[in-house]
């Protein structure tokens, strides 16, 4: 959410404080969205279809003993996880409207839903090529940064840790793996770019998510202005 927060703030735009109250909400919208993209809310065709096909399913199973009928329910299921994934990912922006606006939990979720009515391909093709090139810096930059890294202060490292592991009482024991210095410097200079680049990635990323929700969904800004249904 700070992340959110800061990057609307760098693309000049002013959003509503975010305090303790805010933020609880925005959990309890996090939790909402969940229910609802699981049970199709805002779009219950599917879920009432979902229903029918394990009424029919029981039916034919269990009172005509028809097992092929399972295939059916299975294949269902699958289509209808695909059908919760797209809910989600369209309910996702949600978040972007609650911080950006003073919209309570319900309203920040249906609007979300209404203005991503017909760009859900737009949202999801943007949101992958946005993901993949973060991605390609993220791994461009660990490897160059963890050659440096583990080149300049790996040796060091290694050189305090041999000294530390002889000075301790197991080196009895870890003194005959070869090379134990080097070996848990490396992955401590693994781990430490590992850590710093994944939140250098979730940045850009929610960065360029923020950017891409201004861009989408501010076409209309006055937001009792869109349709009052989805379809």
């Amino acid at each position: 959410a700070v992340i959110i927060l800061h990057a609307f703030q760098r693309l000049g735009f002013a959003p509503p404080r975010l305090g303790f109250v805010k933020y609880v909400k925005l959990i309890v919208l996090d939790i909402l969205n969940f229910f609802i993209a699981s049970l199709s809310v805002y779009n219950p065709r599917w879920l009432m279809v979902l229903i029918l096909v394990f009424v029919l399913n029981f039916v034919l199973t269990v009172v005509v003993s028809f097992p092929p009928i399972s295939y059916l329910l299975t294949a269902y299921l699958v289509l209808y996880g695909l059908v919760v994934f797209h809910n989600a990912f369209r309910l996702w922006f949600s978040r972007f409207v609650f911080l950006s606006t003073d919209q309570g939990i319900i309203e920040s979720s249906k609007t979300a839903w209404k203005v991503s009515r017909g760009r859900f391909w737009e949202l999801f093709l943007g949101m992958l090529v946005l993901s993949i090139a973060c991605f390609l810096v993220y791994l461009v930059l660990s490897t160059v940064i963890g050659l440096a890294v583990g080149a300049v202060a790996g040796v060091a490292l290694a050189a305090v840790l041999n000294a530390l592991l002889q000075a301790s009482p197991l080196y009895a024991i870890l003194g005959m793996v070869p090379g134990l210095g080097a070996i848990v410097a490396s992955m401590l200079v693994s781990l430490l770019v590992f850590v710093v680049l994944s939140s250098l990635l979730t940045i850009m990323t929610l960065a360029g998510a923020t950017k891409m929700y201004l861009q989408v969904f501010t076409e209309a800004r006055e937001f009792g202005s869109l349709p009052d249904n989805d379809t």
